[in-house]
C-alpha cells in the first residue's frame, strides 16, 4: 500500500530481523546523524503465538505495522479517485479484530492517542471455540475481552520497541520530494481545475471543497463573517474523537430570529421559552458529505449521540430515500419550531439518538445567502 503511494520500497523494515540490527549499527553515530539514519517509512512484525488472558486465555496471532498517517490518507485518496471504486472503502490505523483468519471489521481501539498514531494492529483469534464468545456475524465482543486484548497489544508494542521507535516513523518520507521532475503544484492544480469560481463575502472563492479541512475552514469563516451566529471556538483537534468543542451563546434580537427573510435564524418562541438567551457547550463534527459519518459509526470510532451538530458541505438531500431504505434513518429539512441552533438546515432522525441530529449544510447556506449553484 505504502509502496503504491511512494513508488518505492526504501526504508521498509521487518523489526526483529532487520531494524533491530540497524539500530545496533547506528548506535555510535552522532545524535543528528543517528536520527536521520534510523528513519523508517514502514516498520512491521508478525507474531504467531500470543496468549491473551490468564484464567481463560485465548490464542492469537498478531500483525503490527507502523507507517505515517499521511501515507494512509494518500492511499485512500488515490483509491477513491479510481474508476469504479466505491468511496465507502478506506484504510485506517487502529487495533482491528479477526477470527480464525477472517477479518470482521471490528475496531477495538482507533489509536486516537498521539502515542499510537502510526500503528495498525490486526489481532487474529485462532481458537475456534471463541465463536461462542465473539460472534463474527453479529460483530459482537464483550467490553471485558476488548479491554483485555487492547491491554495486551499495548504491552506488546512496548516490549517489542514499537513505542520506542515511534519518532523514527512519523512523517516518513516521500520519493516525490527528491525527484527533480516533480512539480509540487501540479497535483493540487489538477484538483483546482475541478472547482469553479463563486463570489461572496467569503475569502473562499472556489467550490466545491474536496477535503474535510476545507469544510472546517469554510465554517470558521462563516462564523467570523457573522453569517453563522453564536459559535465561539474553544478547541479544534484532528487527533481527538470529535473535531470541535464550541461555546454556543445566542441572544435574542431581530438579526438572529427566524423569518421568511432570515431562514438561518432561530424561531422566536424558542428564545421566549429560554428567557431570550441560548447557551450551551457543544461538540461539532465536520464531514464533507453526510454519508461519511456512517463509516465512523459502523467502526465504533464515534458515538452519534455525543455529537450536538454535524457540519457538512452537502447532505445529498436528493438521496434521502436511499438513506431511509439502507439505514432506516430519515433526513428532513429542519423543524423551525424545535431547532435551537443558528444556521441549521436539516435534521437527521437516526436510531441511536433520542433527538434528531442537527445538520448545518454549508452549500445550502451559500444557496440561501448568495444563490450559489454548482
Amino acid at each position: 500500500m505504502v509502496q503504491s503511494v511512494l513508488k518505492s520500497e526504501s526504508q521498509f523494515y521487518d523489526r526483529p530481523t532487520e531494524y533491530e540490527k540497524f539500530i545496533e549499527l547506528t548506535e555510535k553515530l552522532p545524535a543528528n546523524a543517528k536520527e536521520q539514519a534510523r528513519k523508517a517509512i514502514v516498520l512491521d512484525e508478525k507474531i504467531d503465538h500470543i496468549e491473551i488472558g490468564i484464567r481463560n486465555p485465548i490464542h492469537a496471532r498478531i500483525f503490527i505495522s507502523a507507517t505515517s498517517k499521511s501515507h494512509i490518507s494518500q492511499f485512500n485518496e488515490n483509491f477513491r479517485n479510481g474508476d469504479g471504486i466505491s468511496s465507502d472503502f478506506q484504510l485506517e490505523h487502529g487495533l482491528w479484530l479477526a477470527i480464525c483468519g477472517m477479518p470482521i471489521g471490528v475496531c477495538l481501539d482507533p489509536f486516537q492517542q498521539s502515542n499510537y498514531l502510526p500503528y495498525t494492529v490486526i489481532v487474529d483469534i485462532k481458537d475456534m471455540s471463541i465463536r461462542k464468545e465473539l460472534d463474527a456475524g453479529r460483530k459482537g465482543i464483550s467490553a471485558y475481552r476488548m479491554k483485555q486484548i487492547a491491554d495486551k497489544i499495548l504491552e506488546v508494542l512496548k516490549e517489542r520497541n514499537f513505542i520506542k521507535y515511534r519518532r523514527y516513523i512519523v512523517g516518513g518520507g516521500d520519493s516525490r520530494i527528491s525527484n527533480p521532475l516533480y512539480d509540487p503544484k501540479q497535483e493540487l492544480g489538477i484538483k483546482f481545475k475541478q472547482k469553479k469560481w463563486f463570489d461572496s463575502i467569503l475569502t473562499h472563492k472556489y467550490f466545491p471543497p474536496f477535503e474535510e479541512q476545507e469544510v472546517i475552514s469554510i465554517f470558521v469563516e462563516m462564523v467570523s463573517q457573522k453569517i453563522l451566529r453564536g459559535y465561539f471556538l474553544k478547541v479544534l483537534s484532528g487527533y481527538q474523537v470529535y473535531d470541535g468543542l464550541y461555546e454556543y451563546h445566542l441572544e435574542q434580537n431581530e438579526e438572529v430570529e427566524y423569518s421568511e427573510n432570515n431562514k438561518l435564524g432561530v424561531y422566536r418562541n424558542i428564545f421566549n421559552a429560554n428567557g431570550g438567551s441560548l447557551k450551551k457547550e457543544i461538540l461539532l463534527e465536520f464531514k464533507k458529505e453526510l454519508n461519511t459519518i456512517y463509516k465512523d459509526i459502523d467502526t465504533n470510532k464515534k458515538d452519534i449521540s455525543h455529537i450536538d451538530i454535524l457540519v457538512v458541505w452537502t447532505v445529498n438531500f436528493e438521496s434521502r430515500d436511499k438513506l431511509q431504505k439502507d439505514k432506516g434513518d430519515i433526513l428532513n429539512e429542519k423543524d423551525v419550531t424545535t431547532n435551537v441552533f443558528h444556521g441549521v438546515t436539516h435534521q437527521l432522525f437516526i436510531g441511536s439518538r433520542q433527538q434528531p441530529l442537527p445538520i448545518i449544510e454549508l452549500k445550502r447556506i451559500l444557496e440561501i445567502m448568495y444563490n450559489y449553484q454548482e
